[in-house]
């Protein structure tokens, strides 16, 4: 028996139709052109990211050294801003209503409020008062000195009025705040 067996369960084999194969091969071309596609595209978007990194990098770089000079070398003119800016907030959080209250405090109707000098800067007011006693100034000294509004009261002048009639004192008294 050497010869061919043919056994009738069995498909016969079919050979591939000219047509098939040419299908095929334009399949395979169509992906490997895809393929291509693909790569290339995903090589311009590494490549993209990769400048972008560099570009962030370069500009946190830049804004470093931006820093770096302006701690090194301040501005004169930004300075002085900002000297002003706060100087006109430490004006405005003086406490104004309290220390008036507090500088119209006299002891009696024998003292006059003469004029009263904030200085929110130094932080101390300067009030000037006439009284006809002596004892009267001391008690409006003490008035002051207790008020817990001030702090560090003192009479920074005195003097005997000659010229005015009833010859009152005229005084002056500052404290801080």
């Amino acid at each position: 028996m050497r010869g061919r067996l043919d056994l009738d369960f069995a498909r016969p084999r079919r050979r591939a139709s000219p047509l098939g194969l040419a299908l095929l091969g334009g399949g395979a071309v169509v992906l490997a052109a895809s393929a291509a596609s693909l790569a290339s595209a995903a090589f311009t978007e590494s490549s993209a990211a990769a400048r972008l990194a560099a570009t962030a990098s370069s500009a946190t770089a830049a804004q470093d050294r931006q820093r770096l000079a302006q701690r090194v070398a301040p501005d004169p003119a930004r300075a002085a801003r900002m000297q002003a800016g706060r100087q006109a907030a430490r004006l405005l959080d003086s406490p104004w209503g309290d220390l008036l209250d507090a500088a119209e405090q006299l002891p009696s109707e024998d003292a006059t409020l003469l004029g009263i000098e904030p200085s929110a800067l130094k932080r101390t007011i300067t009030i000037t008062a006439e009284a006809r006693e002596a004892t009267t100034m001391l008690e409006h000294l003490a008035l002051l000195q207790h008020d817990p509004r001030l702090s560090h009261v003192v009479i920074v002048s005195h003097q005997r009025q000659t010229q005015v009639p009833g010859t009152p004192w005229r005084y002056q008294i500052q404290g801080t705040w």
